[in-house]
């Protein structure tokens, strides 16, 4: 999926993740092994999202946290935000 992804956005398609598909963005390489995120600022699901999740369903959902594993990324910048989705939970 990773290779998938970074050959639409070196071939200049339209690349986006949404949603868990974010955690691809943690170890995606370029073709010249550099990480896709390399120099850029990215989002994706939020360690408080991921407890709300978690408890909404009583289990752990996923094993790591995006927020947490992108914070050990150097050369990147990440933002995190819960509201977005905890409205669409709340709909």
């Amino acid at each position: 999926m990773e290779k998938l992804f970074v050959n639409f956005y070196e071939t200049g398609k339209p690349s986006a993740t949404v949603c868990h598909s974010t955690s691809l963005l943690l170890e995606a390489k370029k073709s010249n092994g550099e990480l896709l995120i390399k120099d850029k600022t990215w989002t994706g699901f939020a360690d408080a999202e991921e407890e709300f999740a978690d408890q909404a369903v009583g289990m752990k959902i996923q094993a790591y946290r995006i927020e947490t594993e992108a914070k050990k990324i150097a050369g990147t910048s990440s933002k995190f935000r819960h509201r977005l989705v905890l409205m669409l939970f709340k709909m």
